[in-house]
């Protein structure tokens, strides 16, 4: 850390000299170009221009990696903010291959721009300032919604067109949540600032957060789709009445989270958490469910509940944050 005093200039306007080594580190001279961003919180970033212009770029080994492999590691290449990735084997085999096509597909941005039998190299085209954090946060909680109605639907009807729609649907709450886990490594990283995305770290990290939660919910709405599709056309097509009044008491929940995330409303976010011991209690009632089927949606009720509770928590913690702020 480093103190330098203000000097005033030209009369009116205030500066300060630039550290030597800064200088030095960049090779910076007189007349060059510097880019200033103001933050959220009040400080500035100063960073040469052409730093700004610099593409993460990297590489990844498949050599040995099974399918399931090659797609963790190149989803963290995604989330770590890579630009270019190039990924090398001494021979990429057809499976391989045709999962590196899937993954790319699964992530906004990211274009497979030339192949060979050795490489395959990927582009991001995905501008990180142009991504509405917000407005797809709200997306993802139309789709988490929708998704966990229309599972609920699917079992208590055993429809199985509608329980393969909604195993679907989670393809596209994947991809966003995945972008806006990028957007946060990226800005924390300081490749992007605040004031291109309009929001602070705190702010992003908040929204994380949340569509982590929704990923979660959505993941639970696909269990029971799975459940629909898998079990034997002689079970009961019809879930036990128990379930039904678990289901009335917990769905309301992921309505009220998302006008409480939508108005940052501390309130609403107090009044889901006091439901809670009601909701548990219910819950816990009638252990002795007829059916698997019936395990499985009591289940993932459950861990709806727990998502939308946490939800709730870190937006009373990010209301008071900005209230003080």
């Amino acid at each position: 850390m480093e103190i330098r005093k203000l000097q005033l200039t030209g009369g009116s306007s205030l500066a300060i000299t630039l550290p030597k080594k800064w200088v030095d580190h960049f090779g910076l001279k007189s007349k060059d170009t510097v880019i200033i961003y103001s933050q959220k919180s009040g400080s500035l970033i100063i960073q040469p221009a052409r730093h700004k212009e610099q593409l993460l770029k990297t590489v990844l080994k498949i050599d040995g990696l099974t399918k399931d492999m090659l797609t963790r590691e190149l989803i963290a290449h995604y989330i770590s903010g890579s630009d270019e990735v190039i990924i090398k084997s001494q021979r990429i085999t057809h499976d391989q291959r045709n999962r590196i096509r899937e993954v790319s597909h699964s992530l906004i941005g990211y274009e497979i721009i030339d192949e060979s039998s050795e490489e395959v190299f990927i582009k991001n085209i995905f501008d990180a300032t142009k991504f509405p954090i917000i407005q797809n946060v709200e997306k993802m909680f139309v789709i988490a919604k929708s998704m966990f109605n229309d599972a609920i639907k699917a079992i208590t009807q055993n429809n199985k067109a509608l329980a393969r729609d909604v195993i679907d649907r989670d393809f596209e709450i994947d991809k966003l949540q995945l972008a806006i886990m990028r957007q946060f490594y990226t800005l924390i990283q300081g490749r992007i600032y605040d004031e291109e995305i309009g929001l602070s770290q705190a702010d992003l990290n908040y929204y994380e957060s949340v569509a982590t939660q929704l990923e979660r919910i959505a993941d639970h709405a696909v269990k029971i789709a799975k459940v629909v599709i898998t079990v034997d056309k002689k079970l009961e097509s019809i879930v036990s009445s128990h379930i039904k009044n678990i289901t009335k008491k917990v769905l309301p929940l992921l309505e009220y989270s998302e006008e409480m995330v939508r108005k940052l409303d501390k309130t609403l976010a107090h009044k889901i958490l006091d439901k809670n011991p009601e909701v548990e209690r219910i819950l816990s009632v009638d252990k002795t469910v007829k059916s698997f089927k019936e395990v499985i949606v009591a289940d993932s009720l459950d861990r709806l509940r727990g998502y939308v509770m946490n939800i709730a928590e870190i937006t009373i913690d990010q209301a008071i944050a900005k209230k003080e702020s």
